[in-house]
């Protein structure tokens, strides 16, 4: 019986409330066949749709690899030397571990590889060749560098595996009615977790009102990063579901630190355009990690404050409240010795113009309120973060130029680049300025950090001019921003775009009118 022929008289079963588990298996056989979209959605909203999870699924074929039973492709000349057991195993039975050294469950429940190197592999010289050097990098390491030509231009066992694991998890997602929970507003905590104070204590952490259907990619860039204090679209980011350890990530962009380092941290992650803050926080025991940086990691804890009723939820984003300044991005002293040396001494020349250096300080003015600005790592400024999370939550695309068009601007004005702080440390300089540039998201529409270069007064005009046209195609060929919020109240819920420029968003004509006076000196025909 074809599909077309068999899918009706089984839905008008589905839809009655009669039916058996053979018949609930033919029709998720069918599925991938029809034609009909608007029938497939039937099905989805049909009432036993919570059922189908429970019909016996199709198990994964079994391979057989150097007298393993595998379930993912290797390579003919792969021998498994340094591959995590875990991946010889079925991705469909597997139970997430909790890893040792954190006290929770990590990417994928696999655990993350060590990055310890054996004893001597730090002397190593990149003159020598010796294959016996590499001995003494990790396992995985090893592996990978043993097995790059193998996998070049095919998914490597580990991201088969991972992406199986993926797979299991959108399909529960989709299988969770969350139109309830994303009509609420989440009171949510953002704890910064690798920096304590002397008595033990996590001290950087904001608390946010969010809307339940806000976008996870959306949550990260206009949310959690302006309010911690975190340069936007300089970094990738990965979110962690803690029940699981499943990972989701920006897709979107090329960052380079999540293709550098992504192998080291969980291999795949899933789109997180297309699920929201509802599908990860289901009730308020739900526990959500949040990693900055993939290179350096620094993690985030997201806890649930409050789950507000539909009646008291407006949807609005803001920022409530917040302790503890946001460290230094990329900076050349470690964290912990940073924060060690403010204590000592607040005005330590050296570690003030090490953090006036980085992407997320170098762009703030050298006085505050007449004074010298230094940093203190305990100052929390609640204004100033409402300000920066608002101006995000406005601009017209998840991703801004702003830092890109600042650096540029510092250029034409004369800049040398040259560091301005006096003997005395009145913190009044803006370090060297750094420039980055991306030269393969054209077609991603976003800008990510692809190479940082300090640009002195021997910078090459060439080099600038090459910069600036690759810049100008970005913003040419970048795609029109989707909808993201409302331009006037910041609610997420439906939005309809300005008819005459259509790049900014309200959720009806009352706060179109009343943004009219700001919206009509940038609103210009496309």
């Amino acid at each position: 019986m074809s599909a077309d022929l068999a899918f009706p008289r089984i839905l008008r079963t589905l839809t009655s409330g009669r039916i058996s588990p053979p018949q609930l298996q033919t029709t998720l056989r069918l599925r991938s066949s029809l034609p009909n979209r608007s029938a497939i959605q039937l099905l989805e909203r049909s009432e036993l749709k919570r059922n189908i999870d429970t019909v016996p699924r199709m198990p994964l074929p079994a391979f057989e690899h150097k007298g393993h039973e595998v379930w993912v492709r290797f390579h003919p000349e792969d021998d498994l030397s340094g591959l995590d057991p875990v991946f010889l195993t079925d991705p469909e039975k597997h139970i997430p571990q909790v890893e040792p050294s954190t006290g929770r469950i990590e990417a994928w429940g696999i655990g993350v590889p060590s990055m310890v190197l054996a004893p001597g592999a730090d002397d190593l010289d990149d003159d020598d060749d010796d294959d016996d050097d590499n001995s003494r990098l990790p396992a995985h390491l090893q592996r990978m560098m043993a097995n790059s030509r193998m996998y070049n231009r095919i998914r490597s066992p580990e991201c088969q595996w991972v992406k199986h694991r993926a797979n299991m998890k959108e399909s529960q997602l989709k299988l969770i009615d969350q139109s309830a929970h994303q009509k609420r507003d989440y009171i949510l905590k953002i704890e910064f977790e690798d920096l304590r104070d002397k008595k033990g204590m996590k001290f950087i952490w904001r608390v946010v009102k969010v809307s339940g259907e806000t976008p996870l990619s959306l949550f990260a860039d206009k949310v959690i990063l302006p309010a911690m204090g975190w340069a936007r679209n300089y970094h990738g980011y990965l979110f962690i579901d803690r029940s699981d350890g499943a990972l989701f990530g920006p897709k979107t962009g090329d960052f380079i630190d999540i293709r550098c380092n992504i192998a080291h941290r969980g291999y795949e992650f899933i789109d997180d355009r297309k699920y929201t803050i509802a599908h990860l926080f289901q009730d308020e025991k739900a526990e959500v990690g949040f990693v900055y940086d993939i290179g350096d990691y620094w993690c985030h804890k997201i806890t649930v404050e409050e789950i507000r009723s539909t009646e008291t939820s407006d949807g609005k984003t803001e920022l409530l409240s917040g302790s503890g300044a946001c460290p230094a991005e990329d900076s050349k002293m470690r964290l912990h010795e940073m924060y060690e040396r403010l204590l000592k001494n607040p005005r330590d020349c050296q570690t003030q113009r090490e953090i006036r250096r980085s992407q997320n300080y170098r762009n703030l003015p050298a006085t505050a309120s007449g004074k010298p600005w230094l940093f203190d790592p305990h100052q929390f400024d609640l204004a100033e973060a409402q300000n920066r999370l608002q101006e995000a939550m406005r601009s017209r695309s998840n991703k801004t130029l702003s830092g890109l068009i600042s650096t540029v601007t510092d250029l034409e004005d004369g800049s040398s680049g040259s560091d301005s702080y006096s003997d005395d440390c009145t913190c009044g300089g803006h370090g060297r300025e750094r420039l980055v540039a991306s030269h393969s998201a054209v077609s991603q529409g976003s800008l990510a950090e692809t190479n940082t270069t300090s640009m002195g007064k021997e910078a090459d005009h060439s080099d600038l001019t090459d910069i600036l046209s690759t810049m100008i195609q970005n913003i040419r060929m970048r795609p029109k921003p989707g909808p993201t919020i409302c331009g006037f109240c910041d609610t997420p819920k439906c939005l309809v775009k300005c008819g005459r420029c259509r790049t900014v968003w309200y959720c009806g004509r009352d706060c179109q009118v009343s943004h009219w006076k700001e919206h009509k000196l940038s609103c210009a025909s496309p």
